[in-house]
């Protein structure tokens, strides 16, 4: 009740022409647009460093799967470049004991080494590490690997994980490397393919490892959009799970803003130069870019709250200014009506007391 009665005369006479208005509307206003535009360029400023931040973070996340494929995949081409060399270099290849034990002893030294085998262009077999026999019908010539190989002569090409089904008891998930290469048959040079299967854990544990937030993750295409790596690979063989392939193709580096049933995603991509495949980052704005939105929070409480004190500390500064003014005029009024026993309120700010 006091409180309300303070009110009441706070506002007593308050009206357009009054000092006390006057006073309050000046500084409610300087110090609202001076307190409106400094909280929108905080705003800015940290919402805009908060979205580098994340940026960046993300962008140190891929580039990390991006450096340990890297390394993987050239040390694989490694190995593949001197398989290769001691193919062309070994005299009579299909009878060659001696190469067939330094294949061996390549192949003993990784354990995600599966096979290496060297073909006719026909599709014949001439030497394969470990020795086991072929699987009928495998229909050779119309595999991915032998393809790519002999439609791109001398280019090493690295294939979408599948199952190994050329030898007998070997059914893995590998990736394959093959090639066009020459070797020497009784003393003939010829050309073949050679292909290496590598086991596609590796590449899994390197890429699964990897977590942006509670719903992000990283996924491989080759060069044409084939899903080398997904989290879901199941779903997406499946086709219950989709990927927007088509923007990401035209990325070899960088990111891109993205939405996918509605949801708004951060998109950050990556090449691995040696296999040509794309390391896609997919992160979800509203978890990776909670401090812009919890800076946007914090603001959107503490100006209502900004403003509010400046409304009440304007409108009391102005009617302590003011009231001293008013008990004068209130004073002088009574003397103008002819009763001189008043006494002249002179109390207040010092030019008040000037007045008198």
């Amino acid at each position: 009740m006091k409180l309300w009665r303070w009110f009441k005369r706070l506002f007593q006479g308050f009206h357009v022409r009054n000092i006390q208005v006057l006073i309050s509307l000046s500084s409610i206003t300087v110090t609202v647009l001076a307190v409106v535009l400094v909280t929108t360029l905080l705003y800015n400023r940290f919402s805009k460093a908060a979205e580098e931040n994340a940026y960046l973070s993300l962008e140190q996340i891929i580039e990390q799967v991006h450096s340990n494929l890297e390394l993987y995949v050239s040390g694989m081409q490694d190995i593949f470049d001197l398989v290769e060399l001691k193919i062309s270099v070994a005299p009579n290849l299909p009878t060659n004991d001696q190469l067939g034990e330094q294949l061996q002893t390549v192949l003993s030294t990784r354990e995600d080494l599966v096979s290496m085998a060297l073909f006719t262009e026909d599709g014949k077999l001439v030497r394969n590490v470990p020795r086991l026999p072929m699987r009928q019908n495998t229909r050779l010539q119309e595999q991915l690997w032998f393809e790519s190989a002999v439609q791109n002569p001398g280019k090493l090409q690295f294939t979408p994980p599948h199952i190994q089904n050329l030898f007998k008891w070997q059914y893995r998930w590998v990736v394959s490397m093959s090639k066009t290469v020459n070797y020497r048959d009784q003393g003939e040079l010829k050309q073949g393919v050679l292909v290496i299967d590598i086991n596609f854990r590796t590449i899994d544990e390197l890429s699964g490892r990897i977590s942006l937030g509670k719903k992000g993750y990283v996924y491989i295409i080759d060069a044409v959009g084939n899903i080398v790596y997904h989290p879901q690979q199941q779903l997406i063989y499946a086709g219950l799970k989709y990927e927007n392939l088509e923007p990401v193709l035209n990325y070899s580096y960088g990111r891109f803003a993205d939405e996918l049933e509605g949801e708004p995603r951060i998109i950050t991509i990556q090449t691995v130069k040696p296999a040509g495949w794309k390391i896609v980052g997919v992160a979800y704005a509203d978890e990776f870019l909670t401090t812009k939105r919890e800076v946007g929070d914090f603001l959107s409480w503490f100006l209502p709250l900004a403003i509010a004190i400046i409304l009440f500390v304007s409108i009391y500064v102005s009617a302590r200014i003011s009231q001293p003014i008013r008990k004068l005029e209130r004073s002088v009024q009574m003397v103008e009506r002819g009763d001189f026993g008043t006494n002249v309120y002179v109390s207040g700010a010092y030019e008040v007391e000037q007045v008198v």
